[in-house]
């Protein structure tokens, strides 16, 4: 379940913002942020956002964030699926797959598979639509930061 399904699930039995943060371990601003996250996206909708203009902020977003950033460009010689971003943040590769936040289809079974094998690996991958599951997907890295730590 994501946290996004979990912050979803939790206002269903009438918990505020504030509770839910508290529940997860997450910010009440992070909790807003998903929230809106559906008006978002149906803004993104009416304006007919591209799959370009998200992947630019979204490489805007990480750059900001102080990561190094790689935009893939497929080819006829590149194995089908792999991920348009790849990005190394707070020491972890992260492959990040863009579509529009208006496409109709999800993601291939050659993308599934290209990020199902990233993240057996160890490393972060996943869809992004726009800039808020970037910010999701990089949520799942703190966890990993502070088992690193543990170990160490």
């Amino acid at each position: 379940m994501t946290v996004k399904d979990k912050v979803s699930a939790l206002l269903a039995i009438g918990l505020n913002q504030t509770e839910v943060a508290r529940q997860l371990s997450i910010s009440p601003q992070r909790v807003s942020q998903i929230t809106n996250e559906e008006s978002y996206r149906a803004s993104c909708q009416k304006l007919r956002v591209g799959e370009r203009d998200v992947t630019r902020q979204i490489i805007a977003l990480l750059q900001t964030l102080g990561a190094y950033v790689l935009k893939i460009h497929g080819h006829g010689m590149q194995r089908r699926g792999v991920p348009d971003l790849a990005c190394v943040y707070k020491g972890f590769a992260v492959w990040i797959e863009v579509k529009s936040p208006n496409a109709r289809r999800g993601l291939s079974p050659e993308q599934q598979t290209e990020i199902a094998a990233i993240q057996a690996a160890g490393g972060v991958a996943f869809e992004a639509r726009c800039i808020e599951d970037v910010l999701l997907g990089l949520e799942t890295i703190e966890p990993k930061l502070r088992e690193r730590v543990k170990v160490t």
